[in-house]
């Protein structure tokens, strides 16, 4: 009971707020670990708090352009960190 009673304002401050939550690529490739996003995402929801959940997609957008025959495109960003760079669509 006393768990309820600490989360109780938090309940009340985000009721009707909307969260956006990334779930990163390699997430969706475990099962379990994707089961226990759904609950918590549920349990969000049955709080009255709204979702918008976004996909990482890494490791799928990594792999497309492989099953498609060419490199994945990469740029370098100044903290000399690789990140992949998506040409926008025509």
């Amino acid at each position: 009971m006393t768990a309820l009673q600490r989360a109780l304002p938090y309940i009340r401050l985000y009721r009707n707020r909307v969260f956006v939550i990334k779930a990163g690529g390699a997430l969706c490739e475990e099962p379990a670990a994707m089961k226990v996003l759904a609950e918590q995402l549920c349990i969000l929801r049955e709080l009255g708090i709204r979702l918008v959940l976004v996909h990482g997609g890494g490791p799928q957008t990594t792999e497309l352009p492989r099953a498609w025959g060419s490199k994945p495109p990469w740029l370098t960003a100044a903290a000399s960190r690789a990140k992949r760079h998506s040409k926008p669509s025509s």
